[in-house]
């Protein structure tokens, strides 16, 4: 079973239209372009004019998207631009997908403006080529086979912007708004090099925030904007890959499909922050209890081990690592349950294998063995210890018995 990776790398920014050509410069089996026109095409907006054409953006060859819209001199709120993609004939993952995302983008410009959401003007949203960035976005993604999506940190530019309100800042409120809580950078351009469009469908398409997943490549397109760059192309890059993974039946433990060593399994780096604060004055209770809600708030792992601080006085290191999403609310929790004034943090990679579970049996009784896996091979096997001390519990045998037999009856099965 093979999952499928999407990586946007948005060295230069993202704006909505360049997503989408960067995918339709993708060189796969599917019709991508097709499939774009034919999802525009059910959308009730009237006739709209999409051009494709191949561009190149300071050396670098790129397709480039334009949509033609309607001179209708229509303008949708919020609930029509809604209701356009609910009544169009779209599978329904595209549709909820789309709907979900111009309601949080209706969401942001009313908080930006300071109106009711049903108040807002939509010169944005109610415009055609943001429908089309937004549906048409979701509907190639749904054609490449929903793939698992990575995204580089998108860097916001600086300058001003015109806008239907006036002149503002670089990055707009709309873009700040829609990129809480994920990375970010300054980026090398002083202008809008990413949109509210682009941050939107970055944000809402995203699974995953980090540099390049370790896959195999299928696949590499570049999709360009309409701006002049002084430092860089303006094209944002999509890759796509997939890594192998075997489906194995948890009843059984039989490997689904192929047999599991004969699996293409390769591990996975992450981009994690490291959080390291240095404390003297916690009892071991309380730094007890702060371990506890930081694996309960997310972190990944997180230890403490004993340091000598200034003066000779001893103190506790208490170090976490987390997914970048997860670090705002760890810091809180540091710095409420442990009283530290600063956390240093770090980026720091850390390679992820791929996981699977087998079902054994021990004299009857079911125990889970999770594999790790290193490119097609079983490196690692270990009994999840819930399941092995409920069984050693009921059979009065010894957990390092039950563990033991697990581990080899998984073993047996690969």
């Amino acid at each position: 079973m093979r999952q499928r990776i999407l990586y946007i790398d948005p060295w230069a920014g993202v704006a909505g239209d360049m997503l989408i050509a960067a995918l339709l410069d993708l060189d796969q089996e599917v019709d991508l372009e097709a499939v774009l026109r034919g999802t525009v095409g059910r959308l009730a907006v009237g006739e709209v004019g999409l051009e494709v054409e191949r561009v190149r953006s300071r050396g670098i060859a790129a397709t480039r998207l334009q949509v033609v819209e309607p001179d209708d001199g229509v303008t949708r709120g919020p609930a029509e631009a809604q209701r356009v993609v609910a009544e169009a004939d779209l599978p329904s993952v595209v549709a909820e997908r789309s709907i979900a995302a111009l309601q949080r983008l209706a969401q942001v410009e009313a908080a930006a403006h300071d109106v009711p959401v049903e108040e807002v003007h939509f010169h944005e949203l109610g415009a055609v080529d943001t429908l089309v960035d937004v549906v048409g976005g979701f509907a190639l993604w749904h054609a490449l086979g929903c793939p698992r999506v990575v995204c580089g940190p998108l860097p916001l530019g600086a300058g001003q912007a015109q806008t239907a309100h006036g002149l503002v800042g670089v990055p707009a409120p709309a873009t700040v708004a829609l990129c809480r809580g994920v990375p970010v950078r300054a980026g090398a351009e002083p202008k809008e090099v990413t949109t509210p469009t682009g941050a939107l469908m970055a944000t809402e398409l995203a699974d995953a925030w980090g540099p390049w997943p370790t896959m195999k490549l299928r696949g590499v397109g570049y999709g360009a904007g309409w701006m002049e760059l002084e430092h860089t192309p303006n094209v944002v890059r999509v890759a796509l890959g997939d890594v192998a993974a075997p489906t194995l039946d948890r009843g059984t433990g039989d490997p689904q499909g192929e047999r599991a060593h004969d699996a293409e399994v390769w591990p996975e780096v992450e981009e994690l922050a490291l959080l390291e604060t240095v404390v003297d004055d916690c009892s071991g209770e309380q730094l007890a209890y702060a371990h506890r809600l930081l694996m309960e708030a997310g972190a990944l792992d997180a230890w403490l081990r004993p340091v000598i601080m200034k003066k000779g006085r001893p103190g506790t290191e208490v170090c976490v690592l987390a997914a970048p999403e997860e670090e705002e609310a760890l810091v809180k929790i540091l710095g409420r349950e442990t009283g530290t004034l600063g956390v240093r943090r770090r980026w720091v990679e850390r390679w992820r294998l791929e996981r699977s579970f087998l079902e054994v049996k021990v004299e009857g009784r079911p125990v889970r063995v999770k594999v790790g896996w290193w490119q097609g091979e079983p490196l690692t096997l270990a009994a999840e210890y819930e399941d092995a001390a409920a069984v050693a519990s009921e059979l009065g045998r010894s957990l390092q018995y039950v563990m033991s037999t697990a581990v080899a009856a998984a073993r047996s099965l690969l």
